[in-house]
């Protein structure tokens, strides 16, 4: 209708439009779409080590070395400034110190490390496993 004087006259004998009804059910039955984003990995999902020899000291005598405990080894990595890693036999990455995770982008959790381990552990022993058992 026309508007009468200035304003908008609503006639209530015409008909409303009807909004379209869609079966939203069939969508969410049917195939799932292709067109779902998966999250990406922001950090990398590994790295490369390369190992050099720092000892200037040529000489095949060396002092004898008293073997350390898995405790002490575990100590001395995480005090080091620089990143350092511990690894198996088979060159496996097992334990990473704070200054590696923090290069590699690993957020340090504490909660979570009593989550998997069941309790709380020092902050002296803050360097944790890398990769998982």
């Amino acid at each position: 209708m026309e508007p009468c004087g200035g304003e908008k006259v609503i006639d209530l004998n015409t008909m409303a439009e009807i909004p379209e009804e869609k079966d939203l059910l069939k969508q969410l039955q049917g195939p799932p779409s292709r067109s779902v984003i998966a999250p990406q990995p922001n950090r990398p999902l590994g790295s490369s080590i390369s190992v050099g020899s720092i000892d200037e000291n040529t000489s095949l005598t060396s002092p004898m070395q008293v073997p350390k405990t898995p405790e002490e080894v575990e100590e001395e990595v995480e005090s080091e400034a620089l990143p350092a890693v511990i690894s198996d036999s088979n060159s496996k990455v097992r334990q990473a110190n704070s200054a590696y995770k923090e290069m590699a982008g690993q957020p340090e959790c504490p909660w979570l490390d009593s989550m998997v381990t069941g309790k709380e552990k020092p902050e002296a022993t803050h360097a944790r496993e890398y990769e998982g058992k």
